[in-house]
């Protein structure tokens, strides 16, 4: 979990890998109390050892686990990070857009 300007929170999720008929998914499985938070997801290679991508979902409320590729068409309904440093300004306007803005209540370090 990561807290964006002391304000609200956002998931973070690192799938399991796996090879399918050779080729490359991901075992999405959001927190069941997190699904309703903005989520980046990371995917990585067969290794674990780089991540391949970063994904930003204005929430990630699937009932039950989803096995996501390359070309999934879940991946439609998030925001591509091209590099992870474009993630801030990715998620304000996410957290802008949001109709319901539930905050966090963090004591400010």
């Amino acid at each position: 979990m990561l807290v964006v300007d002391h304000t609200f929170p956002v998931s973070l999720v690192l799938p399991r890998t796996r090879i399918d008929r050779g080729h490359l998914q991901w075992v999405v499985e959001p927190n069941k109390s997190e699904r309703e938070y903005i989520t980046l997801l990371c995917t990585m290679n067969q290794s674990k050892d780089r991540l391949l991508g970063f994904y930003l979902f204005p929430r990630m409320n699937w009932p039950t686990p989803h096995r996501m590729y390359m070309y999934d068409p879940a991946l439609r309904g998030a925001t591509r990070l091209r590099k992870l440093s474009d993630f801030y300004s990715a998620v304000r306007i996410l957290w802008r857009e949001r109709p319901d803005k539930t905050t966090l209540h963090l004591p400010i370090v």
